[in-house]
């Protein structure tokens, strides 16, 4: 087969699967019985894991717009995997999905993982592991989304009160580095910066 007709078929495959995925996370959301809603989030995790077999070097094969748009589809994908994975309880795939989706740098995917986190059954040292490593994330690659960031420390902290005390010390600690940064911008930001991040309130 000529070169250039397999990487036309193996494009259209990885397609394929977005869409299949797109598809099968809508059902699940939709599922009315439990049992049949799991098995949806279970053919989610299926599609997403059969992508990543080939997906890394067919986004290396592409260039510009291709190369970019594809690299969204499959960050939309991980979301959709790691909703699958919190549904079916699956927490140890969380941790690794969070890092598999820092690949491509799409900051806005943390706020969706973040959601479905503190949305979960996850047991409560899952969701402080978890929401830390998003919150550390974020804080290296985005540090202007303030009202974002400061929920979810307030969450985490609020988390971490009642279980890890060394934790809720440590996000204390964090806070108050985070906080005095925040003083050096001025104007209404320097004050609502402030006022989000000292605030304990998980809000």
């Amino acid at each position: 087969m000529d070169a250039s007709v397999a990487a036309d078929l193996s494009l259209r495959r990885l397609f394929c699967h977005f869409l299949c995925g797109s598809l099968l996370i809508v059902i699940a959301r939709s599922e009315d019985n439990v049992g049949d809603q799991l098995q949806h989030y279970l053919n989610v995790r299926r599609v997403v894991d059969d992508i990543r077999t080939f997906i890394k070097d067919q986004i290396n094969s592409l260039e510009g717009g291709a190369k970019d748009d594809l690299r969204r589809k499959h960050t939309s994908l991980l979301a959709f995997d790691y909703e699958a994975a919190a549904r079916l309880k699956e927490w140890g795939s969380l941790p690794h999905i969070i890092k598999e989706s820092e690949t491509y740098g799409y900051r806005k995917i943390y706020g969706v993982l973040a959601d479905i986190t503190l949305s979960s059954e996850a047991p409560s040292e899952t969701i402080i592991v978890t929401l830390q490593q998003i919150i550390n994330i974020t804080w290296k690659h985005d540090t202007n989304d303030i009202d974002k960031f400061s929920r979810w420390v307030r969450c985490l902290f609020s988390l971490a009160l009642t279980s890890n005390i060394e934790t809720a010390e440590q996000l204390l600690d964090q806070v108050t580095r985070i906080a005095e940064g925040a003083k050096t911008v001025s104007g209404p930001l320097k004050t609502a910066s402030f006022t989000a991040l000292t605030s304990l309130d998980c809000e």
